[in-house]
């Protein structure tokens, strides 16, 4: 698992769940505020109630990754023994990118790969919780995380892991605009690149997935700004690959799978951004 997921932008910052069955829970427990009052001696206080709990589930799918690979190419391949173990990390780390883009743009209905799963931006925007902000008028990439910073409730605004997940488009125009900046912190952008993007102290994290148009959830225009702890992967088993050699074929097939789900723990301290402007892209 840890192979797999360290490979992709997201789900190598977010949490991953081991789970023993297909179906698990993630509860939330808010508790309402200032529900204190003045002691009076003697006296019971009245009960607060202010405690509710919600409870969203997670629900494992399998997805297979099939691959075959002629007698001819092992053959002929320059790494001879070495081939298959060098092709099954790069299967692997497909894979990966591959469950990445799923847990981002699945929407359990399109026709093909995103009728796999449903994933975390078709999740955010039927979740009454989660705040929908539209972009629309902002003049800058700064402006843009700007407000969606201010969109978020002010209680969760000093959350340690918050996080900004936006296109790569955007965050290059983004650390375009840090690096025209005549100081230290505008030069490390420039050096450094994408892993020195920040705001306010909070990640800015570019993942590519974010940014591919497709025909069913289009999230080449959506932001995510959460708590990177908030956002949960399941894998019910360890991730597994079978290689069998298949003689009246001549081929080698390798088959890979894994149980996997999308989910949020909480939709409060989450904001999807919309529609932001073309130029930021």
């Amino acid at each position: 698992i840890d192979f797999v997921t360290e490979q992709s932008e997201t789900l190598s910052r977010i949490t991953t769940r081991r789970m023993n069955s297909n179906a698990g829970a993630l509860d939330e427990l808010q508790v309402g505020s200032r529900t204190l009052i003045a002691a009076t001696e003697a006296t019971a206080p009245a009960v607060a109630d202010s405690i509710t709990i919600n409870r969203r589930s997670l629900s494992t799918v399998e997805v297979v990754l099939a691959e075959d690979l002629t007698i001819t190419f092992l053959e002929d391949n320059i790494e001879r023994h070495g081939v298959e173990s060098h092709i099954a990390m790069i299967l692997a780390k497909s894979f990966g990118t591959q469950l990445n883009d799923l847990f981002l743009n699945g929407d359990g209905t399109t026709v093909g790969f995103l009728a796999i799963n449903e994933g975390i931006i078709f999740l955010a925007r039927a979740e009454a919780d989660v705040t929908d902000f539209a972009a629309g008028s902002t003049t800058t990439a700064q402006q843009t995380l700007s407000e969606t910073l201010d969109a978020l409730p002010n209680e969760y605004r000093s959350i340690l892991d918050l996080a900004y997940i936006v296109p790569t488009g955007f965050a290059q125009g983004y650390a375009d605009e840090f690096a025209a900046r005549a100081t230290s912190a505008g030069d490390e952008v420039f050096v450094n690149g994408f892993p020195a993007l920040r705001y306010f102290g909070r990640q800015v994290i570019p993942d590519p997935h974010m940014s591919e148009s497709t025909t069913g959830i289009e999230s080449d225009d959506a932001l995510i700004l959460t708590p990177l702890s908030n956002l949960v992967h399941g894998m019910q088993r360890q991730f597994t690959v079978d290689v069998e050699w298949q003689p009246r074929k001549r081929v080698m097939e390798y088959t890979m799978t894994a149980k996997v789900d999308a989910q949020f723990a909480s939709g409060l301290p989450f904001v999807l951004t919309s529609a932001i402007p073309a130029a930021q892209l």
